[in-house]
């Protein structure tokens, strides 16, 4: 029973290490093609005019008269 026991414990974590290096791997291989800055970035610009979508609604003056990127 003990020597199972050990075996399927063993196979488990083989199993989370073999899947971490896999994430590992394609991450690595997606920060060498570069497509995880721009997705970074992407997402970040993406939140950024989600706020100031909330920032009109919630009626802010000053980005309604001016455009957000140009800063007086």
């Amino acid at each position: 029973m003990i020597r199972n026991h050990n075996v399927t414990t063993d196979k488990a974590s083989g199993k989370i290490k073999t899947l971490s290096i896999n994430c590992f791997v394609v991450f690595l291989y997606f920060c060498r093609s570069g497509r995880v800055m721009t997705q970074i970035i992407f997402v970040l610009r993406r939140s950024e005019t989600m706020t100031m979508y909330r920032r009109l609604e919630f009626g802010n003056p000053e980005l309604r008269c001016s455009p957000p990127h140009q800063k007086s």
